[in-house]
């Protein structure tokens, strides 16, 4: 999303026009456009009134760039702050350009990397006065994004809270990249542990004071052994979909929910939704795929019928010219995904 430029100086304005070429198209807002700006290139609309204008702008979530003191730009934007997971990011730049601040939307809305942004096109040293900036920590909410994995249930504050207090933090991983260690300081909380450490008994301690759990299962049930867990799911997993025509989008939903449950596994590690290609008309499944926002893959029944499964049935390959549906088609599918597991059958087909 692009950002929104407000300028309000014909000073800042000024400056404003030096940076916003790194963003092209984005809108730039002034009240006192410079001499310069009628032959300028970029496009510079004329406001009336500071606040109306940032309420308007407020609701399409695009990032905020001021150029402005920053009491004036808190002052302007307190009304409208709600939650740091939908408000949008806003950078504040001063009129001389030495400084560029994230005031808030650091990590999830993306202003850590815009403040940066901004700092390159202006030469000057961004300023982030985050923990996980200022002591090199892992930003929690954001560690998946990168790499496309899902966050699950979690206490991502008191997992933060206790990354900023050097206490210690497990870290149990079965899948996904590892590329985040990589920029982890050389002195750290972290440490790495396995599922098992946490099947403790009942007088047992827990091992860390905080747990990060990245892994395509949930973690482990602690009983009355209180811990901040933050969950991040890699998306491993490929459902492999056959059923009855006419089948509802509910009924699919609960069936899948219901077998990942049993098994353990988490409803955000799915890849996608696979099947044979005789269902590219199936409403309830087009439906779920929508609904949980994650592609389906199809096949043709020579590419299924070639699948080695546990369940094979004369009927089925009867109906439809392959012994397998939901077994075969999810592994052909997790055989295809660059990250995806090989194609391991972690559930048979169940009805």
């Amino acid at each position: 999303m692009l950002p929104i430029v407000i300028a309000p100086t014909a000073r800042a304005c000024h400056l404003a026009m030096r940076f916003q070429a790194g963003f092209s198209q984005s809108a730039l807002w002034t009240k006192h456009p410079p001499n310069e700006a009628a032959g300028s290139a970029v496009q510079i609309n004329q406001y009336d009134d500071l606040r109306t204008l940032v309420e308007k702008v407020w609701a399409e979530r695009s990032p905020l760039i001021f150029v402005l003191a920053t009491g004036a730009v808190v002052r302007v934007i307190a009304p409208l702050l709600k939650d740091k997971n939908t408000d949008p990011p806003v950078i504040v730049v001063d009129e001389t350009g030495r400084y560029v601040q994230c005031l808030c939307g650091g990590h999830g809305g993306g202003g850590h990397r815009l403040t940066r942004q901004v700092a390159a096109l202006l030469g000057v040293e961004p300023i982030m006065t985050t923990a996980s900036e200022s002591q090199n920590l892992i930003p929690v909410d954001i560690l998946g994004e990168p790499y496309g994995w899902r966050r699950g249930f979690g206490d991502w504050l008191g997992v933060a809270r206790s990354l900023t207090n050097y206490e210690t933090v497990a870290v149990v991983q079965t899948c996904g990249w590892e590329f985040w260690r990589e920029d982890l300081p050389d002195w750290n909380s972290l440490i790495a542990l396995a599922p098992v450490d946490f099947e403790l008994g009942p007088d047992e301690p827990n091992p860390a004071e905080a747990l990060l759990w990245i892994s395509d299962s949930l973690p482990p049930p602690l009983g009355d052994r209180p811990l901040p867990i933050a969950c991040w799911h890699p998306r491993t997993l490929w459902i492999g979909v056959g059923c009855e025509r006419g089948a509802s989008v509910e009924l699919l939903a609960q069936s899948i929910e219901t077998v990942l449950d049993k098994a353990g596994l988490a409803k955000e590690a799915i890849a996608g939704l696979a099947s044979l290609d005789l269902k590219k008309d199936e409403a309830g499944l087009l439906e779920l795929g929508q609904r949980w926002d994650m592609p389906i893959q199809f096949y043709d029944a020579e590419t299924l019928g070639a699948i080695a499964v546990p369940n094979p049935s004369s009927v089925v390959e009867k109906a439809v010219g392959t012994p397998a549906v939901a077994e075969a088609a999810c592994q052909v599918a997790a055989s295809a995904g660059g990250e995806l597991k090989s194609q391991t059958l972690l559930i048979e087909k169940s009805t």
